[in-house]
Parts: C-alpha cells; sequence; structure tokens
C-alpha cells in the first residue's frame, strides 16, 4: 500500500508522538526510507514540541504546504483533534489501537489499510 501511494507521487511524511529514534529504527528496518519525504516526532524539534497539533501546524508552515491539500491518517481521538486544529482533514485509521473517536468527526472511516489507494 505504501509503495503504491509512493507510486502515485503523493509525498508521504509521518507525524507521531513516538519519539524520533525508535520511529526511524523501525522505518529503517522494515525498509520504507524511500517511501516517506520526512519523518517527524515531538522530540525530532528542540526543546520537543507540547503537542502533536503544534508539530502539525509547524510541519505545514515549515515545508509549505497547504493545508487543503494535506490529509492525516491516525488512529487514535488526539490524531483528529490535531488535524482539526491544524486544518487538515483527517481519515480515521480504525484498524489501529486508537478506539473511539467520540464526538469527532472524520472525513472518512477506514476500516483497511488498501482502502487507502481508493480515490
Amino acid at each position: 500500500m505504501l509503495q503504491r501511494l509512493h507510486q502515485q507521487n503523493l509525498h508521504l511524511y509521518v507525524a507521531t508522538n513516538k519519539r524520533i529514534l525508535p520511529t526511524r529504527r523501525i522505518v529503517q528496518h522494515l525498509g520504507w526510507e524511500s517511501l516517506f519525504q520526512g519523518l517527524y516526532a515531538l522530540d525530532y524539534y528542540t526543546p520537543p514540541l507540547p503537542a502533536k497539533s503544534v508539530m502539525l501546524q509547524r510541519l505545514r508552515d515549515e515545508l509549505e504546504l497547504d493545508a487543503g491539500d494535506l490529509v492525516y491518517v491516525g488512529d487514535r481521538a488526539e490524531d483528529a483533534e490535531a488535524a482539526r486544529i491544524s486544518g487538515i482533514r483527517f481519515l480515521w485509521a480504525a484498524w489501529g489501537y486508537g478506539g473511539d473517536l467520540g464526538s469527532l468527526s472524520p472525513e472518512a472511516t477506514l476500516t483497511a489499510p488498501d482502502q487507502l489507494l481508493r480515490p
């Protein structure tokens, strides 16, 4: 799925609350380095950023990306809220670990990764 998204010339990034070093190691271990334009975490920055929404806004601004062209895929209510605050569309990866989104409404609910490939 990641290779097919990459082949569609989509720019893929990782933006996570996890620490940057283990994130890099996991991506390297899986051989996915060439699939992502960048890997970002709260501790990627010095000092570490206080919240995922701050990271998304900072990335949007630093990379000069238009919020209307961005989609954030996540599996937690925190991800949905960070995307909402940042003005970024949110797709809920319902197969993940995050549980219920509560009152937050994703643009779409995905039940399997291959749904990202559908227009």
